[in-house]
């Protein structure tokens, strides 16, 4: 709230371009049930971006926080427009929002441009498609491009980290990202049920585990 009633002081002041926030993807498809990966995906390729020590990535219940004050759950999708004005709330420099399409029953393909937020231009842009199985693989492909157009140079061992999947189960991530919905919204017992589905799923899914225990706290 504060920042809303700063904003133009805020907006007087660019954020530094090494600070990065990754804003919910939109999906576009037939399946409903795949609509959660709008934020399971931004937060693995906001996971993945964190992994450079040249860049500063916004954490996604700051970047949930302003997203609310600006009301855009209201619609269910954020504009280009009203995702700037988000950036510069934040006091971020950069931005990466995108969309996820359903080609069909089985083939996804991720969009994700690179905003400047003091000029509100593109300045790159990541794409690639494939099977819904290859899911993570695709993930990785989408973030090691946007590392290119961030003009970050990853060290081996950054590479070596980024290559490192918090789950192998589609289902367990899929369940993951209904729980960040339901968070995102507010729901803490719905979220906490469906980060223990994705536990039970794969139990070696640390970051599920983590994310139930930190829900049940607020929940409590």
């Amino acid at each position: 709230k504060r920042a809303v009633a700063d904003e133009q002081g805020l907006a007087a002041v660019p954020g530094s371009p090494t600070t990065v926030a990754v804003l919910p993807l939109r999906f576009t498809g037939s399946d409903s049930s795949l609509r959660p990966l709008e934020r399971g995906l931004a937060e693995l390729l906001s996971t993945d971006l964190a992994r450079s020590k040249q860049l500063t990535l916004l954490e996604r219940e700051r970047i949930q926080a302003v997203l609310d004050e600006l009301a855009l759950q209201r619609s269910g999708h954020t504009d280009s427009a009203t995702n700037v004005r988000a950036g510069r709330l934040l006091r971020a420099g950069r931005l990466v929002q995108g969309s996820i399409f359903q080609l069909d029953s089985s083939q996804l393909r991720i969009d994700a441009a690179v905003v400047d937020v003091r000029t509100m231009r593109v300045s790159g842009i990541a794409q690639a498609a494939d099977q819904m199985e290859q899911l993570f693989a695709l993930e990785k492909r989408i973030a090691l491009d946007l590392f290119d157009e961030l003009g970050v140079q990853l060290t081996v061992a950054e590479r070596n980290a980024i290559e490192q999947r918090p789950t192998r189960s589609l289902a367990a991530f899929l369940a993951y990202s209904r729980g960040l919905s339901a968070e995102d919204e507010g729901r803490y017992d719905d979220a906490s049920r469906y980060y223990r589905d994705a536990v039970r799923l794969d139990p070696d899914f640390g970051t599920a585990l983590q994310k139930n225990r930190d829900v049940a706290a607020l929940v409590i």
